[in-house]
């Protein structure tokens, strides 16, 4: 058990963790903004929230955070970007804050782009499917017929076709 998991705060607290503890890799889930209530005011201010598989709460991020992640991934459509990027946090010590007090902060260790998704043409997608069907009726020709044709996705779907017509 972690003092995070027992903390009253909604969100990831640096004072929850000792210095030098990293917190992930976590895989960015949601981004979007909420009222963050402002330590000893009583007020809120409006923040960047990243919700992440890897982190026990949301982690509320500061400009500089911010920043450095919107330079790595983009700062456009960022709650459709973002997704699927990874991140790392570490907690360091004499941090100054806003208002002036010294203390531990998160401070990001490392980001990485969200694994590229290969995009299938229309053709393939095509051919997997006729050659998925085909198979179903006769796996050995099926496996010659793909083997024949490799690549050429016009070909095998011109056969396959032909073949299931």
């Amino acid at each position: 058990m972690n003092l995070s998991d027992i903390s009253e705060s909604k969100y990831l607290a640096s004072a929850d963790y000792q210095v030098g503890d990293t917190l992930g890799p976590a895989t960015i889930t949601k981004v979007d903004r909420e009222q963050v209530p402002v330590p000893n005011k009583r007020e809120t201010k409006e923040k960047l929230i990243i919700y992440a598989d890897g982190f026990a709460k949301p982690y509320a991020v500061n400009n500089t955070v911010k920043r450095t992640i919107g330079a790595l991934l983009g700062a456009h459509n960022i709650d459709k970007t973002w997704i699927g990027a990874t991140l790392t946090i570490k907690v360091v010590d004499n941090v100054r804050r806003p208002d002036g007090s010294v203390g531990n902060a998160f401070r990001l260790d490392s980001v990485h782009k969200p694994k590229a998704v290969a995009q299938v043409s229309p053709l393939m997608q095509e051919a997997r499917d006729l050659y998925g069907k085909y198979k179903a009726i006769d796996a050995e020709k099926a496996d010659e017929m793909k083997a024949r044709h490799g690549k050429n996705y016009a070909a095998m779907v011109a056969e396959l076709k032909t073949v299931l017509a």
